[in-house]
């Protein structure tokens, strides 16, 4: 498939002030002249894909945060859970959690969720997916002290030892005193397959700096300078995306090879700091269809543009015959027909007779006025001349 070029017509720009002089040259000495439409369909068809691409990734992660901060706090209002952390009762937190993550698991879409309580100093209490606990979390987990700061739940995307995560993280009370918090993790492979399943692509990378904080991160699956943080991959995309430019990306905005068109849109974590990015694509042949659609409605719409421009003028031209043309015609031939008369060529003198209210008809009316007073008056005189030849013969 050979690649559109970049001389479509697509986009009317306003002609400067150069441009007009220009054209009133052209006007004046050659009587025909034409403004450059110039074009950009191709650019713009790139940046309306961008946009509805990094428009998808937020609308699905929103609803994500959403998801996760609701059943954060849902799962925190358990009275098991505040329980087993007033009481260190790890067996009590673990049989509540076990039955609250089943339950999601076999009644929800929910299939990847990870729950994680933390105690009220900040230490892993419990982690549904491991044994491994007491660890202190105060110096990296910044999300969780900002929650037992404010006692407020809040969502964020942050380096676990996997890589990145959707979190939702809500404060676990009791009577209004904070006892802990709880922790409701969520994968990326929902938001991965929402895109597969429109033959669109997404990859969720992590900026590899962050590396030493994921230490069950694959670091060989990367693209650029980042890391893979999916299990759910597009062996096809993952492949070409790691032949692709990143610095040329993040520059432009966008890039093409001969199967995909790629965006990207920054991870931040609650700070708004960037820590990875979402690698999006299209399939080349889709985007390329959509400029030959577009291309084909602008050449359409010229054609009916040039259609009717020559209908106008037609209808224009017959419409000036009829109104001046005709009507200045048989002006000219009554006026003729009238000096033949005058210089005795014909006997008859014909009035022009237009009918209307414009300029040709008064004048018209104003010269048939005229005929009749000079045919009267020449009438008269031959009455006259054959009175006095009459008495000549006579005498």
């Amino acid at each position: 498939r050979k690649p559109v070029t970049k001389d479509i017509v697509c986009k009317t720009f306003k002609p400067d002030i150069q441009e007009i002089k220009n054209l009133k040259e052209k006007l004046l000495s050659k009587g025909t002249a034409s403004i450059k439409i110039k074009s950009q369909i191709i650019e713009n068809t790139y940046k309306t894909i961008k946009t509805s691409l990094t428009s998808k990734i937020q609308d699905r992660m929103g609803a994500k945060f959403d998801v996760g901060v609701t059943n954060a706090i849902a799962i925190a209002n358990d009275s098991n859970i505040a329980t087993a952390l007033i009481e260190n009762d790890r067996k009590l937190a673990a049989t509540s959690v076990a039955s609250i993550g089943q339950k999601y698991k076999s009644e929800t879409n929910f299939k990847n969720i990870k729950i994680h309580d933390h105690d009220k100093d900040v230490k892993s209490f419990l982690r549904d997916w491991s044994p491994e606990h007491g660890d202190d979390l105060k110096s990296f987990r910044q999300t969780i002290n900002k929650v037992k700061e404010q006692k407020k739940a809040m969502h964020a995307i942050e380096v676990g030892q996997a890589g990145l995560s959707i979190r939702g993280i809500a404060p676990v009370l009791k009577d209004g005193a904070y006892v802990g918090s709880l922790e409701f993790m969520q994968a990326f492979e929902s938001v991965v397959k929402q895109f597969h399943n429109e033959k669109e692509n997404l990859l969720v990378l992590m900026d590899q700096k962050l590396a030493h904080l994921a230490k069950l991160a694959d670091t060989t699956k990367s693209v650029g300078g980042y890391i893979l943080s999916q299990k759910t991959v597009d062996d096809k995309f993952f492949a070409d995306a790691k032949k692709i430019e990143i610095g040329k990306l993040l520059t432009q905005g966008y890039l093409l090879d001969d199967s995909y068109f790629y965006s990207f849109a920054e991870i931040k974590d609650f700070e708004g700091k960037p820590i990875g990015l979402y690698l999006l694509g299209a399939n080349r042949s889709d985007v390329d269809a959509t400029i030959n659609q577009a291309s084909s409605m602008i050449n359409s719409a010229l054609a009916l543009i040039v259609i009717l421009i020559v209908v106008l003028t037609v209808s224009i031209l017959l419409a000036m015959k009829k109104v001046l043309l005709t009507p200045l015609e048989t002006f000219e031939k009554g006026l003729l027909e009238f000096f033949r008369y005058l210089n005795k060529e014909t006997s008859q003198a014909k009035l022009i007779d237009i009918k209307g209210d414009d300029e040709i008809a008064l004048m018209s009316k104003i010269v048939d006025e005229n005929i009749i007073k000079t045919r009267q008056n020449i009438e008269s005189d031959k009455m006259m001349i054959e009175g006095v030849k009459r008495v000549v013969i006579a005498i």
